[in-house]
């Protein structure tokens, strides 16, 4: 698709977050009311967090291209259930991951084609046929980043985009607050720079790198006790509101709670 990017550029402009909220939000209703899951309902009890999800779709959209995408380690296929949105029937969306997922509301709203991962790192797909990667909040979980790295690159076409999404931020407000009230952060965290070296090192010419959302999510069993402290909640709602505004005003931007970065695929570094 040759005019992918342009296409998505100028749908990324139309994209209005508050706009879809309610209707990702059924669709996290109904994904609940069929399974329980914890991940889920934590993230779904808070519409901040899946419009601060769908502003980081919003940011990265002007760089994915099709036909064919891949949301790599997707679980239930949350992006993809806004690319699909964004993009229409124009593109393929293939998913992975380790976790054996049966068919979500994500994948079926999507037309998401999930596959279960039954190594840490190869990947089902052939060298070269891969045109946009996304992999959101994952890179902080995969066991051997260097390896899943090298495979993503087999499968991404040259020139082709690898988006990386929700990266934990090493000065994150979030991880202080759970640092600081004995709460289970991430145990792997990210700056811009040591992101950048670890894509260019693996052959991704790194084209944009910054923080994203800079509300604390208080979503991690550990820490969502705080909800109840009076004012708590009130605070965490307002920063949600004003987090577009204050992911941009420098050094806050540096408590952001979540790192993204869009390399691009080449088979040598110049210059």
């Amino acid at each position: 698709m040759s005019n992918g990017h342009q296409s998505a550029s100028s749908l990324s402009s139309e994209l209005n977050p508050v706009e879809w909220l309610p209707d990702i939000l059924e669709v996290f209703r109904q994904q609940l009311e069929q399974r329980e899951d914890v991940y889920l309902r934590a993230h779904s009890n808070n519409p901040g967090v899946v419009a601060a999800h769908l502003r980081c779709v919003k940011r990265y959209l002007p760089w994915v291209k099709g036909p064919n995408i891949l949301d790599w380690g997707c679980y239930h296929g949350i992006d993809s259930w806004a690319i699909r949105r964004a993009l229409g029937s124009r593109v393929n969306l293939h998913g992975c991951d380790v976790q054996k997922t049966p068919p979500t509301r994500f994948h079926e709203a999507s037309g998401l084609e999930y596959r279960y991962l039954t190594d840490l790192y190869s990947l089902p797909y052939e060298t070269g046929s891969i045109d946009t990667v996304v992999g959101s909040g994952v890179i902080e979980h995969v066991v051997n980043p260097s390896e899943s790295l090298k495979e993503l690159h087999r499968v991404l076409k040259e020139n082709g985009h690898l988006i990386l999404t929700f990266a934990p931020n090493e000065t994150s407000l979030t991880e202080m607050i759970l640092a600081c009230v004995g709460g289970h952060g991430h145990p792997r965290r990210y700056t811009r720079r040591g992101l950048r070296r670890l894509l260019l090192d693996h052959g991704f010419l790194v084209e944009r790198c910054g923080f994203h959302d800079i509300t604390p999510t208080l979503t991690s069993d550990s820490v969502r006790w705080l909800w109840r402290v009076p004012g708590c909640r009130t605070m965490i709602e307002w920063m949600t509101k004003a987090s577009p505004w204050l992911e941009r005003l420098w050094p806050l931007n540096l408590l952001g709670q979540n790192l993204y970065i869009i390399g691009r695929r080449v088979g040598y570094v110049h210059g």
